[in-house]
């Protein structure tokens, strides 16, 4: 189980992971298709992903996940 907090920027944003055994990892990515090719190979069945509160946060889900996941 990994939990992955992310922040947004307007031109990239941060992730924070937490693993089960409690390793913390941080890295950026940017909304290139490669580097969003890199953040999608860390995702599993059992990230669950906590987005920060405002004003971009539902088109980031919108764009990023509703488009690539079946919610």
């Amino acid at each position: 189980m990994i939990f992955l907090g992310i922040d947004l920027q307007s031109n990239c944003f941060t992730c924070c992971f937490i693993c089960q055994d409690g390793t913390k990892k941080s890295l950026s990515f940017n909304f290139s298709e490669e580097s969003l090719k890199q953040f999608y190979s860390l995702l599993t069945l059992e990230t669950y992903v906590i987005v920060e509160s405002s004003t971009n946060t539902f088109k980031f889900v919108e764009k990023l996940f509703l488009k690539y996941f079946k919610c």
